[in-house]
């Protein structure tokens, strides 16, 4: 394609230039030139992008032989839940429960989670500011305080032995995820849980499910209780969920 030259043009190899001693020189290339760079400036920020981001998490090779650091400990701001029953029997054979649905006790299950306050990673190369990059995730290393106990209690009238703010425990059991559907079969006792995360909680989620059902089809709502060793008390309501039998 021919370039369409203006006044006062001045030529230097491939490139034009017009312009006069009060005004900006402007460059004109030819729109293969300009397509051309386009493409070359998208292929350099590709590689810088990547290249940062693989150069950053290189632990054989940078920061000697270690990774940017992140904080390695989380600590618990509040905690939140998900009412979920099992279906299917491939991996993570679960989905959350439409409000209004009704889901047989037995495939029900609660699934909490802490939202957690991290320190900030270090700035190391040119995308440090890529958190989520680093080689091992904030809070890698759990929880320095660790939980003393746990309550999970029922908020309506369950059965004839648990009435409206009873605690269920004797009929719960935990577990930190449900992979399979082999997995929900191997929950277990709370006791095992609190011994296992006494002296620092190891994950940021948990999971309970029940061992006895409701005297009758209905909602339910339950009240977690999740106490620190350090006297720090968490509470949270779960979403209403109908249960049948």
């Amino acid at each position: 394609m021919s370039v369409i030259k203006p006044s006062n043009v001045v030529k230097i190899g491939r490139l034009y230039f017009f312009g006069s001693d009060d005004e900006t020189i402007i460059s004109y290339l030819s729109y293969r030139e300009i397509k051309a760079m386009k493409f070359h400036l998208l292929i350099l920020t590709i590689f810088l992008f990547f290249g940062g981001v693989l150069w950053a998490c290189n632990d054989e090779k940078n920061f000697g032989g270690k990774c940017p650091p992140v904080d390695p400990y989380f600590k618990i701001e509040s905690i939140r839940s998900y009412n979920l029953k099992v279906v299917g029997s491939g991996n993570n054979p679960w989905t959350g429960i439409p409000e209004g649905d009704q889901v047989y006790w037995w495939n029900f299950f609660i699934r909490f989670a802490f939202d957690s306050e991290y320190l900030a990673l270090e700035g190391f190369g040119p995308n440090s500011n890529l958190k989520a990059l680093s080689c091992l995730p904030a809070g890698y290393k759990g929880d320095k305080v660790g939980v003393d106990t746990l309550y999970l209690k029922t908020l309506s009238d369950f059965s004839m032995d648990y009435a409206a703010g009873d605690t269920l425990n004797s009929i719960m059991l935990m577990q930190d995820w449900t992979f399979s559907r082999d997995n929900f079969e191997e929950f277990f006792s709370i006791g095992t849980y609190l011994k296992e995360n006494g002296a620092g909680i190891n994950r940021e989620v948990f999971e309970m499910k029940m061992t006895e059902g409701p005297a009758k089809a209905g909602e339910y709502t339950f009240e977690l209780i999740y106490v620190l060793n350090n006297g720090d008390v968490f509470r949270h309501t779960t979403a209403p969920v109908l249960l049948r039998n």
